[in-house]
């Protein structure tokens, strides 16, 4: 299996739209305790990562180097593409599971694409939740307190609604 870091799967994934320079991708990478744009003893090393696994390479045109995805590189960003979408429906088919919760809510075809909507429009949150508990479980830190506050924040909103 192939681990990447941050930096190195979002190169996987600005190349996955076109062919880039180093300059290119350094532009669009950002680091996020600083804010500014990564700089090239960041960049080189998460370039020559990805080349040594064979998900890109470059060519020379000119003076400048143009990376690009191989097609391990491109097979690599559409199982991680399959995989985002697998866990949206698994988010909405557990969402619909023995309990479901969201049956009383869900009698016409249009809740059904609320539904679905919700689900697409946060699964950016769904997964951060889950990215945060399991960074903390692979620290073997207690997500308990973690777990509590936002199953209190969704209880204090059922409460509204």
């Amino acid at each position: 299996m192939i681990n990447l870091k941050g930096y190195q799967l979002r190169i996987l994934y600005y190349l996955s739209f076109q062919d880039m320079t180093g300059y290119s991708l350094s532009k669009l990478l950002i680091n996020e305790s600083t804010g500014k744009n990564i700089s090239n003893g960041t960049l080189i090393p998460a370039l020559n990562k990805l080349i040594s696994l064979g998900l890109i390479k470059f060519e020379i045109n000119g003076r400048k180097k143009i990376y690009k995805l191989t097609e391990k590189g491109k097979e690599y960003i559409e199982n991680m593409k399959s995989l985002s979408l697998e866990i949206k429906a698994n988010v909405v088919k557990n969402s619909l599971s023995e309990d479901a919760p969201f049956l009383e809510v869900l009698s016409s075809r249009d809740d059904f694409y609320i539904l679905k909507d919700v689900v697409n429009d946060n699964i950016d949150i769904i997964i951060n939740i889950i990215r945060i508990i399991f960074r903390l479980r692979k620290k073997n830190i207690p997500d308990d307190d973690f777990i509590k506050s936002i199953n209190k924040i969704i209880e204090d909103y059922k409460k509204i609604i």
